[in-house]
């Protein structure tokens, strides 16, 4: 594989460092904070208004386990603030304080995250405020038969859509046959309340008619006792017969295993490791995990090349910091996974842990990454939930995720299914564990 360079991912032209930065022939610049090149187009680095207190800085490097000659780097780090102009990346970046804190309560204390920063819903407005997509096609259905699909709500208005009370935002659907006669089926709520500028995605409840035929499915949104937001709908023509599935039965290995976190995690970068050695007629050279933050798997994973990338900076820094003096040949990159730093083609295995799920446009992430991976290369997706979470199932720290705008969703199995068909990606390799799904990806080039 030819020599790396990295590009800016707008106009892709090579990047060398000057002057403490990342520049490129036409004028392309991205700042290198502690050693950690920043390339996300539009990103600005200013001094924290309100630095960190010593005793915070002291209880977040004893939380990391760093040695007292990196306070330094710490102190200097964490007096930079990064702004990005997409607003879910914004949301990722911030997450690394609350997620170092989350098992070190003094920390948690010190930080002011113990209190509930929820959303107080106003009235809603009946006016043109939300978007329903999805990316699924319901095709056909057993008669009588009970699923649910995805459905992502965007809230464009000026007001909360409420997720309880007396009138909360639903999700509903009718059945219209071919008579024009309408049937309406379940109503499902939002996890949690949607403020005005952010999106979530809701598994919606549906039962199929009973009576075979063709019938169109429309999914729309209401406030309960007010009215149907009736600008945006999803409507899918539906073959309603016996025998029918959504889509084929993806036959996909089942393997029974049952693993905790970590374990599945290991269990993953074995699977890596059989994948480059069964799955490549050559020498595997370059993997690139993105959403590894400060731990990145492939650190434990062989290959000559090893790149990190994230949209944390200071998961970042703290990576590269506690590798200091170590055997690790693990780069860190901030960059958005949407819009890699790297030239087409050049990739051999670009992994994800855990991490696929968090991107609000799956589809179009994929459709890009395989761009960015050798024609024989590899897009692995590790350690992926399988099946819908439902409301009231929900976990606390899923939900305390949600409202802080992380992009949570699970998938179903013929929603990966669908995705992969619709980004042209083939499944190789697939195992699915209890719980947690994993997939080798090659590229269909037409």
């Amino acid at each position: 594989m030819t020599a790396f360079t990295l590009v800016c991912p707008r106009t892709g032209a090579a990047l060398r460092e000057v002057d403490g930065a990342l520049v490129s022939d036409r004028g392309d610049s991205y700042p290198i904070v502690e050693g950690v090149a920043v390339i996300v187009q539009g990103v600005s680095v200013k001094p924290r208004s309100a630095p960190l207190a010593p005793h915070v800085i002291d209880q977040l490097m004893n939380a990391l386990g760093l040695h007292p000659s990196r306070r330094t780097v710490i102190e200097q780090a964490f007096a930079q603030e990064f702004s990005f102009e997409e607003d879910w990346i914004q949301t990722e970046a911030d997450q690394f304080l609350g997620r170092v804190a989350a098992s070190h309560e003094g920390l948690f204390r010190a930080l002011g995250l113990d209190s509930e920063d929820r959303p107080v819903p106003t009235e809603v407005n009946l006016a043109p405020s939300i978007e329903l997509t999805t990316m699924f096609d319901i095709r056909r259905l057993n008669p009588a038969t009970s699923f649910s699909v995805n459905v992502r709500v965007e809230n464009l208005g000026t007001s909360t859509l409420s997720s309880e009370g007396a009138q909360p935002f639903l999700l509903a659907y009718h059945w219209i046959d071919g008579e024009a006669v309408e049937r309406e089926g379940k109503r499902t709520p939002l996890f949690d309340d949607l403020p005005p500028g952010r999106s979530m995605t809701i598994p919606v409840f549906i039962d199929a008619p009973p009576e075979p035929g063709r019938q169109r499915l429309r999914i729309r949104g209401l406030q309960e006792y007010v009215g149907w937001f009736d600008v945006s709908s999803i409507e899918h023509d539906v073959d309603i017969v016996g025998g029918a599935q959504t889509v084929d039965d993806p036959s996909w290995r089942r393997s029974g295993n049952r693993f905790d976190y970590n374990g599945d995690h290991f269990e993953a970068v074995r699977l890596l490791g059989l994948w480059r050695d069964t799955l490549f007629d050559r020498p595997v050279d370059r993997v690139v995990e993105i959403g590894g933050n400060a731990n990145p798997m492939i650190d434990h994973f062989g290959m000559p090349e090893k790149y990190n990338v994230d949209v944390d900076p200071y998961g970042m820094i703290v990576g590269k910091l506690i590798r200091y003096g170590m055997d690790s040949t693990v780069k860190f990159i901030v960059a958005n996974g949407m819009a890699l730093p790297m030239p087409p083609r050049s990739i051999d295995m670009l992994v994800m842990f855990a991490t696929f799920h968090h991107f609000p446009q799956p589809v179009e992430l994929l459709s890009r990454l395989k761009d960015y991976v050798a024609d024989d290369g590899l897009i692995c997706l590790l350690c992926e939930p399988i099946g819908h979470v439902h409301r009231d199932l929900i976990e606390d720290d899923y939900l305390q995720e949600i409202r802080k705008g992380v992009n949570e969703q699970s998938f179903e199995l013929w929603e990966y299914q669908q995705m992969f068909e619709a980004a042209k990606l083939d499944v190789v390799a697939a195992q699915i564990d209890v719980g947690s799904i994993k997939f080798a990806l090659r590229p269909r080039r037409d």
